[in-house]
């Protein structure tokens, strides 16, 4: 008898095609296979479909807008390998949820991401807020960082524009150094305290108590016998 002398069953028809048909594309039986595309009739990242061979099952349709929850500006549905899932828009995204300007990136729409999307110039924890002089930045008029015009003197080392911006009242070539001369003070009612602190301070009035004559207005520092060294007219 011949090849195909022998009668051959349907079954075993179907049985040789479905081997081949695996042996062309590599596939065994029950291996996913994943198509992505756009459907029509829906917009952006909620129309992507994604089908997944289900073996003996049949396939399975995963459609963005039929997932559960709902789209943002700043994250939305989408399917991801075949799964329901949610994508976050890339920082810096212009959006309009809770009040917001901008998305950043983990699904979150606030007014500011940066100082410079302010008008203030200062963007702290994604709210746009007034200068201050604690915002850990230089601005409205301070010499260095939060320290020197309208907030508090600036430590020696910081940057000054007068000597009203250091704690020791002595700014040399745009710096705050401490004192060493008297004649450094910013006038001749200030003195430089020579000790530990070298910061220039106010002349002592009469009967305060004092170590150097320098320290007093009158420049006379004088021991009494009730109340110590204490300034005293010349």
């Amino acid at each position: 008898m011949g090849q195909w002398d022998s009668p051959v069953t349907l079954g075993t028809l179907l049985a040789l095609l479905a081997a081949g048909c695996a042996t062309v594309f590599g596939m065994d039986e029950g291996e996913p296979l994943t198509t992505t595309g756009t459907s029509s009739g829906m917009g952006g990242a909620g129309g992507t479909t994604t089908t997944t061979n289900g073996g003996a099952g049949g396939t399975t349709d995963c459609v963005a807008t039929e997932c559960p929850g709902e789209d943002y500006d700043c994250h939305y549905r989408a399917c991801v390998n075949g799964q329901c899932s949610f994508l976050f828009a890339a920082a810096g995204t212009a959006c309009d949820d809770d009040g917001g300007f901008y998305c950043t990136g983990a699904g979150h729409c606030y007014e500011c991401l940066t100082h410079d999307q302010c008008a203030t110039n200062v963007c702290q924890n994604h709210s746009c807020v007034n200068a201050s002089c604690d915002d850990q930045l230089q601005n409205s008029g301070e010499s260095d960082v939060d320290c020197g015009g309208p907030c508090g003197p600036c430590p020696n080392g910081n940057l000054c524009t007068l000597s009203s911006d250091c704690e020791s009242g002595v700014c040399v070539s745009g710096t705050c150094v401490p004192c060493t001369d008297h004649q450094q003070c910013p006038t001749a009612d200030d003195y430089c305290d020579l000790g530990a602190s070298h910061v220039c301070l106010p002349k002592k009035p009469l009967g305060a108590v004092c170590v150097n004559h320098y320290e007093c207005k009158l420049n006379k520092c004088v021991w009494q016998p009730i109340f110590g060294f204490t300034c005293m007219p010349l």
